[in-house]
């Protein structure tokens, strides 16, 4: 979430949060990423990031389609909290995650 404007981005990861945090600000200190934070500094000159978790995904003890699993709550999220829409910064939203549903059981 950007303190700036309230805008927000709705992504997943499967490396620790901490990993992640650090790829996004790594990306945006490099100023040539086409990742979406990066991009929203372009535009919200006083932009200051807050990261939080909205849901962890745990993998299951005998394995089974997590990657999958992951992909589908991201995109959920997405559709709940609209992040295309106008303070979203999510470009779009895939729905190829929802069209795997038909041939994985989850």
């Amino acid at each position: 979430m950007c303190e700036g404007c309230e805008g927000f981005y709705v992504g997943k990861t499967e490396r620790t949060l901490k990993r992640r945090i650090y790829e996004r600000m790594n990306d945006i200190q490099k100023q040539g990423s086409r990742n979406a934070l990066y991009k929203h500094t372009l535009q919200c000159p006083q932009a200051k990031f807050y990261f939080y978790v909205v849901e962890m995904v745990p993998k299951e003890l005998r394995g089974g389609p997590w990657e999958t699993k992951l992909e589908f709550r991201e995109t959920y999220w997405q559709i709940i909290l609209e992040a295309n829409k106008p303070l979203g910064m999510n470009d779009h939203i895939y729905i190829a995650p929802l069209l795997k549903l038909r041939s994985v059981k989850l």
